[in-house]
């Protein structure tokens, strides 16, 4: 489980370009998918200040969105490995299933 958290949070950070201090603050609460799960939308947590948030204050960020790679490259097995979209689907099948999910306000389990 600890290693599928590692690559949830790897190809989202490749996905989204965003600092680790972003990804740490996305929260459960935010996360909507479009119909059909092929995107998902991620917020981070209200209180959240960016290190380049210039005197915005809390709550200024912008929603984080992410598009399934099968929209760029088909749903070829291999490639849809490395989708971000899938692997937080699948990451909170897992975490439910594991009942880890006792944290409910941010995205990823800590370890």
């Amino acid at each position: 489980m600890k290693e599928l958290t590692f690559k949830i949070i790897f190809l989202t950070a490749l996905a989204t370009g965003k600092r680790s201090s972003k990804l740490q603050a996305l929260i459960r609460k935010g996360l909507s998918w479009s119909d059909g799960k092929t995107n998902i939308t991620l917020r981070v947590a209200p209180e959240f200040v960016a290190k380049t948030q210039l005197g915005q204050g809390p709550g200024a960020i912008l929603p984080i969105c992410l598009k399934s790679l099968g929209d760029f490259v088909g749903n070829d097995p291999q490639v849809m490995h490395l989708c971000p979209v899938r692997a937080i689907l699948l990451y909170f099948k897992r975490v439910r299933s594991e009942g880890l999910s006792r944290d409910k306000v941010k995205l990823f389990v800590s370890y």
